[in-house]
């Protein structure tokens, strides 16, 4: 992966880059960062120009007074990430947060993506979430929760419920201790407030969706909302938490690197 910093109105996004040809955003979800995506790129930079970058205030991107931390924000963001990129559309690939925010974008600005694939997606915010996040969104907790965080070992307990089959990588536990507090709070309220089943079965986009039997973090029942969308795609991945693309990443790549070849192959049919 090649360092390719992002200078978006001012502000500064770590982003890192892989292959050539067709563009492939990478979006992390909540707390993550860049090295997420570690085998995911790897794998499909034989396919396209790869590119993952961190949210404002996640990761090593910075996180100035003003920084976007909702999902609108960073939808918006996104698409001025792309303009300076010089992409007119790509393909989106986002996990949780990341695909809800793949979603909203695709909503508003449909003839700028490709295709997505969609990854535990919160999708309805108010059903989203299971009580334990609830709790630590509420004011009197979330400040502690957040201070507790910088914490290693507390750290490393608390995140310990987003995966199922193997341990989050040390590189993303050790970007979350560098997260911001309104990344970290004010993403979390945003997601609670989202209010997408009701419109995604507009969207006219090739979708693979992928959901997780033992996801802790989003309910598994949220993917069933995307079912919606006409002509989606959508596989369940046994002994999983809320990661797939760390915890399986050959099934994961396979299946995302199988979904854009076919992808592909409709869309320049229909261009014939």
């Amino acid at each position: 992966m090649n360092p390719r910093p992002v200078d978006v109105d001012g502000l500064r996004l770590h982003a890192v880059e892989a292959g050539e040809g067709e563009p492939i955003l990478l979006l992390h979800g909540w707390g993550a960062c860049t090295p997420f995506w570690k085998e995911t790129m790897a794998a499909l930079a034989a396919r396209g120009r790869v590119i993952a970058f961190d949210w404002p205030g996640f990761g090593d991107s910075e996180a100035p007074p003003g920084a976007p931390c909702t999902i609108d924000g960073y939808a918006a963001l996104l698409g001025r990430v792309m303009d300076v990129l010089g992409l007119a559309a790509a393909t989106l690939i986002g996990h949780s947060m990341g695909a809800s925010i793949a979603l909203t974008f695709a909503l508003a600005h449909p003839e700028r993506v490709r295709r997505i694939v969609s990854v535990c997606a919160p999708v309805d915010g108010p059903t989203a979430f299971p009580w334990t996040t609830v709790v630590l969104s509420w004011p009197i907790l979330r400040w502690f929760a957040y201070v507790l965080s910088r914490v290693g070992w507390i750290r490393r307990l608390f995140t310990g419920r987003f995966t199922h089959a193997v341990p989050m990588y040390p590189e993303v536990l050790d970007a979350f201790g560098r997260a911001s507090y309104p990344a970290v709070v004010e993403t979390v309220r945003s997601m609670r407030r989202l209010d997408l089943a009701g419109r995604v079965a507009a969207l006219r986009v090739p979708i693979l969706v992928v959901a997780a039997e033992n996801d802790r973090i989003v309910r598994p029942a949220q993917q069933d909302l995307l079912r919606a969308i006409p002509g989606a795609t959508v596989r369940t991945y046994a002994h999983c938490g809320h990661c797939p693309p760390v915890e399986h990443p050959e099934t994961f790549s396979r299946d995302a690197a199988a979904f854009l070849a076919a992808a592909q192959a409709v869309a320049t049919d229909s261009a014939a």
